[in-house]
């Protein structure tokens, strides 16, 4: 594995020096910072971590809605005289 990986290395270097146009940056990572092309790609990102907080934020609180949901459950069941680990 080790020796695949330096070969890609040395392959992927070999095509930079080969192709330059190939590995420039692209204009937002080269160009001007206040460019629109720029702002844009910015906003973007944001947004992007901003939907992937909402999602795992919804995941976290379904998994603590389910563990305090199963303690609810199991005192109750307690409580009632049933024994939880022997059901059928």
């Amino acid at each position: 594995m080790n020796l695949f990986r330096s070969l890609l290395v040395l392959f992927v270097g070999a095509i930079g020096m080969i192709v330059p146009d190939f590995v420039q940056a692209c204009a937002v990572c080269f160009g001007d910072p206040s460019s629109p092309l720029t702002l844009g790609a910015k906003a973007g990102v944001l947004f992007m971590i901003g939907v992937l907080g909402v999602v795992l934020g919804g995941i976290l609180a379904a998994i603590i809605f389910f563990i305090h949901r199963s303690r609810i459950v199991q005192v109750q069941s307690i409580l009632h005289g049933e024994n939880p680990s022997a059901s059928n």
